[in-house]
This record gives structure tokens, sequence and C-alpha cells, in this order.
């Protein structure tokens, strides 16, 4: 089956409008201690009547029997975990033994980029970034008509494209992540806060719905609540490190402030000077200037940001919907019983989020492709798995199912977002760690001051224009 792209489209399209149609966005879930775990009967359960109800489930393929197939793993990461937990079974249930190597990050990319040259057929199988597959997927797998019909159409629309190259789908989503909103129950519900926050801004408070709500409500809860001089609590954070989650958190509030495509537009232009790129820096630029996040932000991404708030220093931060269970659980959070999850704040274009997502993937130079697209198939079926070890997962029948979402209300929060027009992935490129960094330098002048946004943009053009030609 060659699978088109426009009726690829078509096809999530109209599943997306369902499931808006449906009702699945949530503007605020309570967090709950250890509620909010990704290990649950109810999680088990609703997996195991997706499995059941398979066509074509792996249980009912023909073994290929006797084989052993390596896949390449992030160490510590959901993929080894879930590798792990689910080995023994597939084994038992193909004949397939299964040769786990968990390397570190960036360890994956250039061990795969070596066995594109070298072609030694080491790996089957590997889970990969959707960073890396304009890069990679001359070495990999087709793997159209692997997945009924009915199956693809369970992914979310940005999901599946992030998995074709060339009207080709080479990779199949793992699990799915984005930004979205926590913030603090204990805060928001507070009825002396209720009474001084209206009495200053002249409306209710609540949990943030647009940028302005959420900028107000920032400031107001920055404070220093020991009148020893200090800021003890923020009312929110953000990246602004060199790395990753900066650019990844700019390319949100571009998109939530209405661009249709984030950096390069659908002819490869580049297009980070738009007014939505500006009006997103510019944003980010504003809460630094009121003084609503910690002057520490040039040193911190979502890791950080999650422990602070976690520590209970921060009113509300966007951070990963993975992180969910880490701040849900008192062991490690401070605030495990008083924090709830919501999608995050409108700009103009609306609320959105660049999704994250991580693929399973065969290589071409694999000598068991049978085998290895077993395997691809076998973790679709079983992509509960991942939700159990992490509390994130890829299909639209874990993310939206209600009684799986009870205690894990991140998984609807983050279908729901990933549901909405203005969410588009990231630019399809090559260069995308060259392009990244020309762009988070420039991002981080202009949060810093020491240029204004529109020429941080411009240089950042300048720059990406000189990587990509």
């Amino acid at each position: 089956m060659k699978m088109r792209k426009n009726n690829l489209w078509k096809r999530i399209i109209s599943l997306s409008m369902a499931m808006l149609l449906g009702g699945t966005a949530l503007t605020g879930c309570s967090g709950g201690g250890g509620d909010i775990t990704p290990q649950t009967e109810v999680e088990a359960t609703a997996t195991q009547k997706q499995d059941d109800t398979k066509e074509g489930s792996t249980e009912a393929v023909v073994s290929a029997g006797g084989e052993t197939i390596s896949i390449l793993v992030e160490s510590g990461s959901n993929a080894e975990l879930t590798m792990r937990a689910i080995s023994e079974q597939f084994t038992a249930d193909t004949g397939i033994n299964i040769n786990i190597e968990a390397v570190p990050y960036s360890g994956i990319y250039d061990k795969l980029s070596a066995e594109l040259v070298a072609k030694t057929g080491i790996y089957d199988v590997a889970t990969i970034d959707i960073v890396w597959i304009p890069s990679l997927y001359p070495g990999l797998e087709p793997l159209d008509g692997l997945l009924p019909e009915a199956d693809l159409n369970d992914y979310a629309l940005s999901l599946l494209d992030g998995g074709i190259m060339e009207d080709t789908l080479y990779a199949i989503p793992a699990w799915a992540n984005c930004k979205i909103m926590y913030y603090r129950t204990d805060l928001f519900n507070d009825a002396e806060e209720k009474e001084n926050f209206k009495k200053e801004y002249g409306y209710e408070l609540k949990v943030p719905e647009t940028w302005q709500e959420f900028r107000d409500a920032a400031k107001f809860f920055t404070r220093d609540t020991n009148g020893d001089g200090n800021i003890d609590i923020y009312g929110t954070s953000f990246s602004a490190m060199i790395g990753a989650d900066t650019t990844q958190s700019f390319l949100d509030f571009a998109a939530q402030a209405g661009s249709p495509a984030v950096m390069f537009d659908a002819n490869n232009e580049i297009m980070v000077t738009n007014e939505a790129h500006k009006e997103a820096l510019d944003f980010l630029i504003s809460l630094k200037q009121d003084g609503s996040v910690p002057d520490g932000i040039f040193e911190m991404g979502a890791p950080e940001n999650q422990k602070m708030f976690s520590e209970g220093k921060l009113a509300m931060v966007y951070v990963w919907a993975g992180m969910c269970p880490t701040i849900a659980d008192p062991e490690k959070s401070q605030v495990a019983d008083k924090f709830g999850v919501a999608h995050v704040a409108a700009g103009k274009g609306g609320y959105a989020a660049t999704p994250a997502p991580w693929y399973n993937v065969v290589l071409q130079s694999s000598k068991n492709k049978d085998a290895a697209e077993l395997l691809v198939k076998y973790l679709h079926e079983h992509n509960g798995e991942y939700a159990r070890q992490k509390g994130i997962a890829a299909r639209n029948s874990l993310l939206n199912d209600p009684e799986l979402n009870k205690p894990n209300p991140q998984l609807a929060v983050m279908m729901d977002t990933l549901a909405q027009p203005q969410s588009v992935g990231r630019p399809k490129t090559e260069y995308w760690n060259e392009v990244r960094d020309a762009l988070n330098v420039q991002i981080q002048s202009a949060i810093m001051g020491e240029i204004d946004s529109e020429t941080a943009l411009k240089n950042a053009a300048l720059e990406i224009e000189k990587i990509i030609k």
C-alpha cells in the first residue's frame, strides 16, 4: 500500500474533527498524590480490550520463530522500560528473541548514522526521536501496509505525519508528548487569592485560557512570602538555556500565535521572521520583564522547571505531559496532592503545542525484516505499555479513554492539544540540530535584553539560511 499524503491527511483531519466534536478538551483536572500513575488496572484493561479486538494481531501471525533481533533504545527511557517489560511475552508469543541495546540519547543517532553507511545489519529495530527521521529515513524500511487502515486512524494528525517522508510511511508512533499546563490548585482555588486577584485585575482568577490571563496570573503569584526580600514563589518559568527545550517552547508559542507552520513554510522557505514568531518571542520577553520568571531560566530546561514546580516554587508551568507521574509522586513532589493539569493558554491562533513524539522503525539493513516488522506491530498493539511505564502513549483509543483518564488526566489533555489545528510538527529538515542551535542563540539574546525580537529573528533567519543552503 503506497500511502499518498493527501489521502492520509483527509483521513486524519476527519478523525481530528470527530475528536473535537466528541468533547475531549479539558480545561483543568485535579492532580492528587499517587492517583496520577501510569500503572493502573484500568489502563491495563483498556489496553487489553483494544488488543483483543485488533485485526491481524501478532498472536495470530505465524511465528518466524527461532530468530534473534536487536532493538536500539535510549537508556532509561520509556522505550527501554517498555521493551524490558514486554520482551519475555513477545518471545513467548512469537518464538523470536530480543536483544535490547540501550545507549544515551545522542548515541542512538550516532550508531544509526554509522549503520546507514556500514549496513552491517547489527540493528533490526530502533526507537527514535522525530527530529532524526529526515536524516535517517534513507536507511529505514518503508512500513506502508504494515498496519490496517483502522489502526493508522488511531493516531493523531501530527503524529502519523511525522513518520512520513516523500509520501511513504517509515515510522510508527511509539508515544506522543507535548507541553501542557501544570497549576497549583491550592493557589488558584483559594478564596483570599481570588478576592485579591479580582481587586487588582478586575476579573475572576481562573486557570489561564489566554496569554493575557497567563501573564496576569504569573505576575500576581510572583511574591516574597516571608518578607526577607527574596522571591519565594514565581508565577511561572520557561526554558531559555541553549538546548532543544528552548526552541521547543518558542515554537509552541509561535503556533499559539497563529503561525501556519513553524520555522519553515510548506515550501521550506524560512519564516521565523513572520509576525507570529515575533509575537511568541515578545511574549517570552514580557514574562521576563515582568519579573514573573526566575533569573536562572538561562540555565533551565524542562527538568529544572518541573523540579521547581514540584518543590512548590512555581504557581504554574508548561512542561511535558510525560512528567505528570513524577509531579504526582509524593516521594518526589511537594505538590503531589495540590496540582491540576490543563491545556496551554491560547494566543491569537488558539491553544496549541509542537509535538515531540518518538517512533519505532525498522532498519533497511536488517537481516531479519519480517521479525523486525513483527516487533514494531507488536509494540503498536501493546502501546498501552508505554503508558504504564511513563504515563504517555500514542494511540487515540488510549489517550481518550474516559476510565483511563481518571487516574491519568495528562493523556486526554495531551490528545486534545495535539488535535488542535494549530498544533503543527517541527520542520522536517536534516539540519535540525544546527538550525535549532542558531535559533537558540538569538532567542536567548533577545530574552536577556541584548537585542530586540525583530533583530533576533532576522539574525536567526540569516544564520539558518547559511546552514540549509
